[in-house]
């Protein structure tokens, strides 16, 4: 899968297009070069497997990447035919002997075997291990869920829903319709690599390749499903905590990967996040800011405190309670005072004379 053929050429789109834009081109050829539509032109079905080709890894968001990258590679000179990677630009500072030897001296037989390697890790996720294919564990998957700024101080639980890929039921994981013998292993199911040889990276070990995309899945044998699973909460939970739920993630014939969630605090009733803080306000008269109060306050730890107003407290003070936010964080307290809107004849004529005596 070297690209030695540009893609996104194949496809007619730029290296910007979105899915959707990737997904319509697909369709499009698909449809136009299919071998029912032209019968014995060997022209339209070479181009019509380099088109399922193209889509198969441009569709992938960890494929495409991988692409991206090689692709790059190539415009700053790589030679993609050379059997040895040492010396060649983009490749100056790679540490070689993290993937075992690569080049002639460490057995790794070119350009090839790297994308091979590269490809099946993004298929198996961070930390997988195992060859590809019908063992192949599914991939590890991540997530954001939003957590209200209670549930993370006080602890407790969150419902959460996760979109997965999941087996297109309409193909069966297959992508498609009317197999045909894997172009790559000639229907052995098998391609040599750097340990023997190991499941078809094309085929994925079958041997067969379908001739007609899925129309369910477009050909890349599984669709997105939602999920939802209830998820604990420790209390103290942080902004930017991730959790790693083992065995949650893609499912595949060797097992599941892991999900791993990445929790985002939000506001909840009067209690906002701002910093590393937890913020709530409180309010006032006009008499209890000038005078002084005690009152209640509710922190986000489900605690309720009395808390002393200094008298002449102004509007927007902000008061501190130290470590009654979320974990080692502190609660602030912002005042706001409430001013009255409608006065008698005699109210407003009090209130003017104290103010002649305050000087206001």
């Amino acid at each position: 899968m070297a690209p030695d053929k540009d893609f996104y050429k194949l496809l007619g789109v730029s290296d910007k297009a979105a899915p959707k834009e990737l997904r319509s081109a697909y369709h499009k050829l698909a449809k136009k070069l299919h071998p029912d539509r032209n019968p014995g032109n060997k022209d339209s079905e070479r181009r019509f497997k380099e088109v399922n080709e193209a889509y198969e890894v441009l569709s992938d968001a960890k494929k495409r990447q991988q692409y991206d990258q090689l692709r790059d590679l190539q415009a700053r000179g790589f030679n993609f035919q050379s059997g040895d990677l040492r010396g060649q630009p983009g490749f100056e500072n790679f540490d070689f002997g993290n993937l075992g030897g690569l080049g002639k001296e460490g057995g790794l037989g070119g350009i090839s075997d790297l994308f091979e390697m590269l490809f099946k890790r993004g298929e198996r996720g961070p930390g997988r291990s195992g060859p590809a294919g019908a063992g192949r564990t599914g991939s590890d998957v991540r997530a954001t869920a939003q957590v209200p700024v209670t549930t993370a101080a006080r602890g407790g639980s969150l419902t959460v829903a996760v979109d997965l890929p999941a087996t297109c039921e309409a193909c069966h994981g297959s992508g498609g319709a009317g197999p045909s013998t894997c172009p790559q292993c000639h229907g052995g199911g098998r391609s040599a690599g750097l340990r023997g040889s190991s499941p078809c990276v094309r085929c994925g070990g079958r041997g067969e390749v379908p001739t007609a995309a899925c129309a369910a899945c477009a050909g890349r044998g599984e669709v997105q499903q939602t999920k939802r699973l209830t998820v604990r909460i420790p209390a103290g939970t942080g902004e930017g905590t991730e959790m790693r739920l083992a065995g949650q993630g893609a499912t595949g014939p060797g097992g599941s990967g892991d999900l791993y969630l990445k929790l985002s605090i939000v506001a909840d009733g009067n209690f906002r996040i701002e910093g590393g803080d937890v913020l709530s306000v409180v309010k006032l008269g006009v008499f209890q800011a000038i005078l002084g109060a005690s009152v209640t306050v509710d922190t986000p730890k489900g605690e309720t405190l009395r808390l002393k107003i200094p008298a002449g407290t102004q509007p927007g003070t902000r008061l501190r309670l130290r470590g009654k936010g979320l974990g080692p964080g502190d609660h602030l307290v912002e005042v706001q005072v409430l001013l009255p809107t409608k006065l008698t004849p005699t109210q407003r004529e009090q209130i003017e004379k104290l103010a002649t005596q305050l000087g206001d």
